[in-house]
């Protein structure tokens, strides 16, 4: 869960949804788990995003391709999505994914076919320059305080005289207590100002160590190409101890928006922007 936080002062951006529990199933949350495996080679897929559409209701499947949800009735009539990169989604309203659960709680994914662009190859030299938020403080620090899946957060970039070559992510961390674990990269397009659709043709999964300081996340060997503005997050994909991760903020820097869950509706950060920011080449 993404929270801003000045000395011992904490502002929640994510709106948290209350677990009602009582002993008449009707106006319980139930929990439903299922797996996710290829349609063909029937592996497991890791790292999938399950989750309510609009809604602070979702989750990401695990190494094994396991996931868990709680469902309330008063969803019944919106929209379950199961969506990676590299598959076709899967979408259901939600009382027809719980009848489907209580048949049979193993879902099959299709791969889907992605046209990549063509890559042209230039004896031109190169020059890589950064894009986004560079200037950093730790008066205000923006970052994950839980381990709930899908929780992610990001800011946009802007790209001016494009297409540029995405080489890495660039972020600084106030503070890490964790000792290692997983967070996912994504990179938008933008609509109306807000994150679109995911432009990678490929999970992008980093493994954190990192204790303080900058980061670098080298993506040279993606070939992520983009020719206008883009959102760049970070997503939590796997249960970890809940220790703090903090990250430096820039003032009067580019947008950033939070969202709680996988599928769940963005919300933007008020006065504050994650340090972040690219390294291209033009």
């Amino acid at each position: 869960m993404a929270i801003i936080s000045s000395n011992k002062i904490s502002v929640k951006y994510s709106i948290t949804a209350l677990l009602i529990f009582c002993s008449f199933t009707v106006f319980c949350q139930d929990l439903y788990k299922g797996k996710l495996i290829d349609n063909k080679t029937k592996e497991p897929l890791p790292w999938v995003n399950v989750g309510i559409v609009g809604k602070n209701v979702g989750t990401v499947s695990n190494d094994f391709g396991d996931f868990n949800i709680q469902l309330h009735k008063k969803f019944n009539l919106d929209t379950l999505s199961i969506s990676m990169i590299g598959y076709k989604s899967l979408k259901f309203r939600v009382d027809d994914f719980r009848d489907r659960m209580r048949k049979n709680p193993v879902f099959q994914m299709e791969e889907e076919s992605i046209q990549l662009d063509e890559v042209v190859i230039s004896n031109v030299l190169k020059k890589e320059v950064i894009l986004g938020n560079t200037e950093f403080t730790n008066t205000m620090v923006l970052g994950f305080e839980s381990n709930e899946l899908g929780n992610e957060i990001g800011t946009t970039i802007k790209v001016e005289d494009g297409p540029v070559d995405i080489k890495a992510v660039n972020i600084r961390i106030y503070k890490n207590k964790l000792k290692r674990f997983k967070i996912r990269v994504n990179i938008y397009d933008l609509k109306d100002g807000k994150p679109n659709k995911n432009i990678l043709n490929e999970n992008i999964i980093i493994e954190w160590k990192k204790k303080r300081g900058l980061f670098r996340i080298d993506l040279s060997q993606y070939n992520i190409i983009a020719e206008n503005d883009v959102f760049v997050s970070l997503e939590w994909i796997q249960n970890s101890a809940k220790e703090n991760l903090y990250f430096s903020t820039t003032p009067e820097g580019s947008k950033t928006f939070i969202r709680d869950t996988s599928h769940a509706n963005w919300v933007e950060a008020q006065n504050v922007s994650l340090g972040l920011n690219i390294s291209v080449e033009y």
